[in-house]
């Protein structure tokens, strides 16, 4: 999953237990102004927030002998083997040092310059232990110090999404800004503009509330000569407080340059805003599936799936979920089966989507909140997350 081909579907960083991220794939149909339909494929939801403590003693001596022997012949597939195979007979102590002694040899191995080594071991590492936050951190580094900036970013995020600590999550964000600006800056020196459009596209569905991404996707879209899509992404940020003023300069720049302002005009009447409800860190929006049934869904732009809670979707349907076909939902609290159907319609203000697909799925310590509203029904959309004033920002997508 690359920034020059797919959006990011990457996980969006929960600071609560019980959320969880969805990832499916879906394909379109038929589309009108205000419907888009989709196709069902296979539910996978992983869950996050789990964090190994960094600090241990010293490893266990027999299974930490046997990892170095492995890390001495470099045959990393069977040293992670082993830990994997370890991890079900050792106690939670033993399994700590034994992760720990892991992570110290890869950042050996980067110290030692043996890049792609340490990045091999890591990788195998990573394939189970997906949501470990240090490693995924020492990898971001060791990608940063091969200049490969395009996936450090892309692992960065997912190092954000498993974090938990509000000191780690700063950290991850403070490296996430200062590797865009560098690969930002390679792709203008390489004056190659095709993919820096494709970066800032990806970022601002990855963080719909920073509103500087808007200024850099307009930029990067004008330079593509999409003068009509810029209009769009400085719209939607042009009562923004960071950037608002930024936006407003660019879209005057239309008028000097002899173009005119009645599409620009037309582009306002073409959005929506749509009240938020602050819930913490996270964003509530009302929305309404099948025209009968209103919901409150938390945003999460990490979760490719829709998730409602099982009580409102049979309310909208009029019936029981027996009926649907289960899938298995990968969940913080482990791995549960829950039914995937699609529903006739959701709308957020006067924006629907048609034939959505939906999971039905009760969230953990989610008083007053129906579900999650994940990128299968945000992605037909441009949108921008005005926090300043709690609104949703929509405008159709192409």
């Amino acid at each position: 999953m690359r920034f020059s081909r797919t959006l990011l579907v990457v996980l969006a960083s929960m600071a609560t237990g019980w959320y969880l991220h969805a990832y499916l794939g879906v394909s379109n149909g038929p589309v009108n102004s205000k419907t888009k339909r989709v196709v069902p494929e296979t539910v996978d939801l992983r869950g996050y927030h789990t964090r190994i403590p960094s600090s241990v003693s010293t490893p266990e001596k027999t299974g930490a002998s046997q990892l170095q022997i492995y890390f001495n012949e470099k045959n990393f597939n069977d040293a992670i083997a082993y830990y994997n195979q370890l991890l079900g007979s050792t106690s939670s102590q033993e399994s700590q040092q034994l992760r720990l002694a892991i992570l110290e040899y890869a950042y050996t191995l980067k110290q030692g310059k043996s890049v792609d080594d340490a990045l091999k071991l890591l990788n195998l590492y990573l394939e189970q232990n997906y949501r470990d936050v240090d490693a995924l951190w020492l990898k971001g580094s060791i990608l940063a110090d091969k200049k490969d900036y395009q996936q450090q970013i892309e692992v960065l995020y997912e190092a954000k999404a498993y974090a938990y600590q509000e000191r780690d999550i700063k950290k991850i964000v403070n490296n996430i800004r200062l590797s865009v600006d560098r690969y930002k800056q390679m792709l203008l020196e390489l004056q190659n503009h095709s993919e820096l459009l494709n970066l800032f596209r990806a970022l601002v569905y990855q963080e719909p509330d920073y509103s500087p991404y808007f200024i850099e996707l307009a930029k990067a879209q004008i330079k593509n000569q999409l003068d009509y899509d810029a209009k769009q992404s400085l719209e939607l940020v042009i009562r923004d407080p960071v950037v608002g003023a930024k936006a407003r300069q660019l879209l005057s720049e239309f008028s000097k340059n002899g173009e005119s302002n009645d599409r620009s005009v037309a582009l306002i009447g073409d959005s929506q805003t749509v009240p938020l409800l602050r819930r913490g860190n996270h964003f509530l929006v009302e929305a309404i599936i099948n025209k009968n049934t209103r919901l409150n869904l938390i945003i999460d732009t990490g979760a490719s799936l829709t998730v409602i809670k099982p009580a409102s979707i049979e309310q909208a349907i009029n019936g029981s979920l027996d009926q649907y076909p289960e899938h298995l939902f990968n969940t913080a609290n482990g791995v549960v089966k829950a039914p995937v159907l699609k529903i006739d319609s959701m709308a957020i203000g006067e924006f629907e989507v048609s034939n959505l697909q939906v999971g039905g799925l009760t969230l953990i310590n989610s008083a007053g909140i129906d579900g999650l509203l994940g990128m299968n029904f945000l992605k037909h959309f441009r949108f921008f997350i005005d926090q300043e004033n709690n609104l949703l920002r929509l405008s159709l997508s192409d």
